[in-house]
């Protein structure tokens, strides 16, 4: 779920709409993004209502949005992402800013994951798991803004060494800390074939490779960060009782 103002950390006012997604639904089941609208008064009710459906020409399938400070709202979904911006009272009009897996040998990464963070600048970064070279490992991807446009790059490729010692497949988005770094989870590869938590800014760095302690195995979701710098996440599974653990990683 995500608000006006969520991307650039305003807290939550209770009173403005929540918007979010369903994988499936909607009047094609490919999918929907949906508003809920909170009553005022002390007895707080939900109204909502589904602000677009997605088609056989507009996307399939979407894994989140956020919301920048005017209101629009840019996700993710099987196809690539988009940007929806509010028209005409209830309508919503979608944009198509990049179509997965379009470049050559799908270069580009498919099956994005999580819905894009914003920096400072209004430049959207993201994960793609698949894709991105024959490994079919995913990317970590850019959209600088240009003008009203985007601009799509590839960031960072995974899994360029044969034996996919540098991580591949995630499986989440990512966060930003206040240096501009960037991080995320990959389900499999790292080290000991367990996946990890890495770091991308100038450079990739590998900041845990899971398998080695009772940290766990195969992240499946992302990380967060604390004020201080510390990043908290999950596991899928974990060496002792197969059943995940959370962990904290400090800088």
């Amino acid at each position: 779920m995500t608000y006006v103002g969520a991307a650039i950390g305003a807290r939550y006012d209770d009173m403005s709409p929540l918007f979010g997604v369903t994988l499936h639904g909607g009047t094609t089941d490919r999918g929907t993004v949906f508003e809920l609208t909170p009553s005022s008064g002390r007895k707080k009710s939900w109204r909502e209502s589904v602000i677009f459906t997605f088609c056989n020409d507009c996307g399939e399938a979407p894994v989140g949005v956020v919301s920048d400070a005017s209101g629009n709202l840019f996700g993710a979904d099987g196809d690539g992402i988009f940007e929806l911006s509010p028209s005409n009272g209830s309508n919503w009009t979608e944009t198509i800013l990049h179509v997965a897996c379009s470049e050559t040998n799908c270069a580009d990464g498919a099956d994005p994951k999580g819905a894009p963070i914003f920096d400072a600048q209004g430049n959207l970064y993201g994960t793609m798991s698949s894709g991105g070279n024959v490994d079919e490992a995913g990317v970590i991807y850019k959209l600088a803004r240009v003008g009203s446009a985007y601009q799509y790059s590839v960031l960072y490729t995974f899994c360029t060494n044969n034996d996919c010692s540098d991580c591949d497949n995630p499986q989440a988005g990512l966060v930003m800390d206040q240096s501009g770094n960037l991080f995320g989870t990959t389900f499999n590869g790292g080290p000991n074939s367990a996946g990890c938590v890495f770091e991308m800014n100038q450079s990739y760095r590998i900041v845990h490779a899971f398998g080695i302690d009772d940290s766990g195995t195969s992240p499946i979701a992302g990380v967060i960060l604390d004020g201080s710098g510390n990043l908290f996440g999950a596991t899928w599974s974990n060496s002792l009782y197969r059943n995940g653990a959370v962990f904290e990683l400090k800088p």
